[in-house]
């Protein structure tokens, strides 16, 4: 929606500007615990703690995009990570009506895994771990990402894209843990943007 302004959409026109793969690259960050059920014995299911997205960053440039390649992180809030031990992404399998799968992201992994790392600065609310994105894609599940030269603007980039306060913008995620108990289901709303800071 660079540089356009809109009072209101249509479902086409919402079609348009939010690419359908783009609700692949959202997943839900959680974990199976035990929740209280009025009248009866606690049951174990998924709960979400907050919203992560696939992000590729650019390693080999190529003319022929198919040719590029990336390296793909699962990135999030710090705040989201905290020091939870057990924090999982659920990620949608390509088949309807399966159940999500869900991977342990461990805060303290054994040597050779990846981990959690964060911004040097503390008031930075960012965290990222590399994935191993060729397991996700032959296990059959239904992802993609964000990619670092097509998808991303710099903010002293937004001026020559006439990008400004009062441009439209969606927001992709699951607030307030609403996610679904099998499966995810990424909630899309319509902002804009309130102001961009210099």
């Amino acid at each position: 929606m660079r540089g356009k302004r809109f009072l209101s959409l249509s479902s086409k026109e919402v079609e348009v500007l939010l690419p359908a793969f783009f609700l692949n690259c959202v997943v839900a960050l959680g974990d199976v615990s035990s929740v209280a059920v009025s009248g009866a014995p606690p049951v174990r299911q998924w709960q979400t703690y907050g919203t992560g997205f696939f992000y590729g960053y650019l390693t080999k440039d190529d003319a022929e995009v198919t040719k590029r390649e990336y390296e793909i992180y699962l990135v999030t809030a710090r705040h989201v990570v905290g020091n939870r031990q057990n924090l999982k992404a659920r990620v949608n399998p390509s088949g309807a009506g399966q159940a999500g799968q869900e991977f342990e992201i461990p805060s303290i992994p054994p040597p050779g895994q990846q981990t959690w790392f964060y911004h040097p600065d503390p008031a930075i609310d960012i965290a990222a771990v590399r994935v191993d994105y060729n397991l996700l894609n032959s296990a059959g599940l239904a992802v993609n990402f964000f990619t670092q030269d097509q998808h991303v603007v710099l903010r002293t980039e937004m001026p020559a894209l006439e990008t400004a306060a009062g441009d439209g913008v969606f927001v992709l995620g699951f607030p307030m843990g609403l996610a679904g108990l099998q499966r995810n289901y990424v909630i899309v709303r319509q902002g804009v943007i309130a102001r961009i800071p210099k």
